[in-house]
């Protein structure tokens, strides 16, 4: 991105490194989930190359800044005025987001929430390899009750 502020460039952070490395990203990720991560992306290049649409392992800093809770954008804090179902998929682990989190989330939004658990070997970023067509299913029946 060419935005500027005050004439300056944006600073930039990976979004994601294995959690040997010491470089800042917004996640640190075990090696297998690392690897799975990038199998749906091409490896960063340096100097870094637009692929995939112009996808690079990197974002602007202050997408980090909700994360950190400067910027009063949180709509995590407005879950409890849906009252529609809602359908949580959850890998069997994850590095990236506890599952007591969701289960968590899930209740607090909606008695009628629904949670999919993965298979126990499917990481955060397997759903979207081989976690996906399970995936699917849970979604296609989700949707089949509730439409």
């Amino acid at each position: 991105s060419t935005s500027r502020t005050a004439g300056l460039s944006p600073a930039y952070i990976a979004i994601c490194q294995p959690n040997d490395k010491g470089k800042m990203s917004f996640m640190k990720l075990p090696p297998g989930e690392y690897a799975s991560y990038l199998s749906k992306h091409p490896p960063m290049q340096d100097p870094p190359k637009a692929y995939l649409g112009g996808w690079q392992n990197r974002a602007p800093a202050r997408a980090g800044l909700p994360i950190v809770g400067i910027t009063k954008a949180r709509p995590i804090l407005r879950m409890k005025e849906v009252t529609a179902p809602v359908l949580f998929i959850s890998p069997g682990f994850d590095s990236v987001v506890p599952d007591m989190s969701s289960k968590a989330l899930a209740m607090a939004v909606n008695p009628r929430s629904t949670i999919y658990h993965a298979a126990s070997d499917i990481g955060h970023f397997e759903l979207y390899l081989e976690g996906f067509d399970p995936a699917v299913k849970a979604m296609v029946a989700f949707l089949a009750t509730f439409l």
